[in-house]
């Protein structure tokens, strides 16, 4: 069954963004940014200050090297992403994380001024993108049609594999 896993958060960043280069498996050369997001709750504790959840992200490619160009400690950002899960190898302990896909900054978008709410600012159009980042995006993207026509188009080649062993092996017995 075909499962849903998106996240979107907005909160501050807890450090300064330390853009890695990395070597992908394909040879490629990429950018990553791992860092933590504090995110207040929606109720208070006993003092009457917020509760904070502290939730580490990556975010990788082109949207890490903006992140660390354009983003510093306490920058207030809302992210869009998947929830991944691991394992510490050391310690064989589970962890989640947010995969982020892209960013908003709210900080260089939202002042005094501004009479947009938050909801208006992320459905804002994206920055433009180049054809390459439009192209790998399509590729990665599927919808739930195209998933079930895949699966369908499996399942008759696997059929139709199965119809041929048969007459092969009842071609083979006559013969014998």
């Amino acid at each position: 069954m075909l499962g849903i896993n998106k996240m979107a958060l907005g909160g501050r960043l807890t450090r300064d963004p330390e853009l890695k280069e990395v070597k992908g498996i394909d040879g490629n050369t990429t950018f990553v940014v791992n860092n933590t997001l504090a995110v207040d709750r929606d109720y208070f504790n006993k003092e009457g200050k917020p509760v904070t959840d502290f939730l580490d992200f990556v975010i990788w490619g082109k949207s890490a090297e903006r992140l660390s160009q354009n983003t510093k400690k306490g920058s207030y950002v809302y992210i869009e992403g998947t929830l991944q899960q691991d394992r510490d190898k050391e310690t064989n302990r589970s962890f989640i994380k947010i995969v982020a896909k892209d960013y908003k900054e709210f900080d260089r978008i939202m002042n005094k001024e501004s009479e947009k709410s938050i909801e208006e600012v992320i459905e804002e159009k994206e920055p433009e993108k180049s054809i390459d980042d439009v192209l790998e995006e399509k590729e990665s993207e599927k919808s739930i049609d195209d998933f079930f026509e895949e699966e369908e188009v499996k399942e008759k080649k696997t059929k139709s594999k199965s119809k041929s062993k048969e007459k092969n092996k009842e071609a083979e017995e006559k013969t014998i």
